[in-house]
């Protein structure tokens, strides 16, 4: 009998063990993706290309809950709503807001809200996330924090 029979069950084991290992690997990486999207600040960095402006609500941002809601402000008015995902397919329902006006940062409000209404799917890249419309143009840049 071959030298290298006995040892064949061993390295199969090791094998096995070591494709189970990187296959959890890459099942928490990407659920590590997903759930930094939820309960994070996300501050917004600019919309439609334009830099975001703070208005009296301070910077703009919001925080996606477990739960599918949405809360967060515009930059003047509080906002709140829904969401849903679906891999990294992500919809809003239409976005509450109350009603103050803020010279300073109404344009970043409006671009925000009408940006919410044509949002198809997002990509998080490390503490950077990018709304997108359905053929991948950029809507909104928010920042964790």
């Amino acid at each position: 009998m071959p030298e290298f029979l006995p040892v064949l069950p061993r390295v199969f084991l090791r094998l096995t063990a070591l494709l189970s290992l990187v296959l959890a690997a890459a099942t928490m990486s990407a659920s590590a993706a997903d759930a930094s999207l939820l309960d994070t600040r996300w501050t917004l960095d600019s919309v439609r290309g334009m830099p975001a402006v703070a208005g009296r609500g301070g910077p703009p941002h919001m925080v996606l809950g477990p739960d599918g809601g949405l809360e967060g402000n515009t930059g003047c008015n509080q906002m709140g709503g829904g969401f849903s995902l679906d891999g990294d397919t992500i919809v809003f329902s239409p976005i509450r807001t109350t009603r103050m006006y803020c010279a300073d940062a109404y344009r970043t409000e409006q671009e925000l809200l009408k940006a919410f209404q044509d949002v198809a799917r997002f990509v998080i890249t490390g503490d950077r996330l990018e709304l997108l419309t359905k053929d991948g143009v950029t809507l909104a840049v928010f920042v964790a924090g």
